[in-house]
């Protein structure tokens, strides 16, 4: 098997109609990254290997939003390295006998011609489609192809792949994933059940071509997914029965799709470009940090301001309180942070002395109802009436 190192860039040439779009890993402590065919890259955080994949520089340990984009009309492998398509072909020494016998049969003088000989041969092996297979003994594609013919996506894709190679085609099993379900919010959410494997085969003229041998024998496992192909053994939640479950699960997962987009998708590149269109073009990180810090502060004062200026609302001598001082205040006889109820009387008669016995009493009364409690309900009520009915 060929080792490279993980390349910046894909091993090849993107091209064609190209879409964008945002996928939200799940957090699964792995490296693997389940693109769409075929990302353009350099990607951030991003790398390639020589067989296409595409993986995280490091493990998936949190929920992690990346930005791609799709080439799917992309001809990989037009210019295959040699030693990749020897591997491409090899087998085992020994072993699976009447495969190799089949595969003399099937051979023709393409290889596109060999490769329709072999798919027609699925399409009419009456195989059946499960996820709960007999086990395969030592010849395991003889024992498959020949016996049981009874097997999941991965038997079909490895017994098509042996019978490729045996046919002298270079071929390759690829697994991935295969459907999915578009949920509440619009988002195409791709579940560990919806795994697959198929196979890919190499023409001189075309490159590395995608084919499935899964769709000759459940072409449902393809059209609708693994809840489609299978009448029993299905997965708890993928059972009819448990669709009240799917829709909870479907709505938890709209929410939380919606919380990653606004609260934790606001990364770094987010904010660079919120701050850009606050007009701050270059705006590093120690300068968002300061920026935070100081709008943080304004608002602690501007709560604290209002906090302390704020009268008590549960309090009905607060409140009237409160709308005399507002009254003065705009005849512009506002009351001082450090005057008293008796010094503010004082103040008020000088400037109001047609008024001055009203005013001195409303002080008077308020002072004795707060500092010399209980409170009086009839003098709170005389003060109320005093302060609703004052004429200036």
């Amino acid at each position: 098997m060929i080792r490279r190192p993980l390349e910046a860039t894909p091993q090849y040439t993107p091209s064609g109609r190209h879409y964008r779009y945002r996928m939200v890993l799940e957090p699964h402590q792995q490296h693997w990254l389940p693109a769409l065919d075929y990302p353009s890259g350099p990607i951030e955080g991003v790398r390639f290997s020589y067989d296409y994949q595409s993986q995280t520089t490091r493990p998936v340990t949190a929920r992690t939003a990346i930005d791609l984009e799709a080439r799917p009309e992309t001809r990989p492998g037009l210019d295959e390295n040699p030693q990749i398509l020897s591997e491409a072909l090899r087998l085992p020494r020994t072993g699976n006998p009447r495969a190799h016998r089949l595969a003399a049969r099937l051979r023709a003088d393409t290889p596109e011609a060999s490769i329709a000989a072999i798919l027609a041969w699925f399409s009419d092996g009456d195989f059946v489609y499960t996820l709960q297979p007999p086990l395969l003994d030592y010849n395991s594609i003889d024992f498959f192809l020949f016996d049981t013919r009874q097997g999941f996506c991965e038997h079909y894709a490895g017994a098509f792949v042996f019978l490729a190679r045996a046919t002298g085609v270079p071929a390759r099993v690829v697994t991935g994933y295969q459907g999915g379900k578009i949920n509440r919010e619009g988002i195409f959410t791709v579940r560990q059940s919806d795994a697959h494997a198929w196979a890919e085969v190499w023409f001189a003229t075309r490159g590395w071509v995608r084919v499935d041998p899964t769709g000759l024998v459940s072409p449902q496992r393809i059209d609708g997914g693994l809840s489609d192909a299978l009448s029993d053994g299905l997965p708890f939640m993928l059972r009819p029965e448990n669709a009240w479950m799917r829709g909870l699960r479907d709505r938890w997962e709209a929410l939380a799709s919606r919380w990653n987009e606004v609260v934790i998708g606001f990364d770094a590149r987010e904010q660079q470009k919120f701050f850009a269109n606050l007009g701050f073009e270059y705006f590093s990180k120690a300068k968002a940090l300061g920026w935070i810090a100081l709008v943080c502060a304004a608002f602690l004062l501007a709560f604290y301001y209002l906090a302390q200026r704020r009268p008590n609302d549960s309090d009905p001598l607060d409140r009237a309180w409160a709308r005399f001082s507002v009254r003065m205040a705009r005849r512009g006889l506002a009351r001082k942070p450090s005057e008293g109820p008796f010094d503010y009387a004082h103040r008020l008669a000088i400037a109001c002395p047609r008024q001055a016995t009203t005013l001195k009493a409303i002080c008077a009364d308020y002072a004795y109802l707060r500092y010399r409690p209980p409170v009086s309900d009839t003098r709170l009520a005389r003060l109320i009436h005093t302060i609703n009915t004052l004429k200036l």
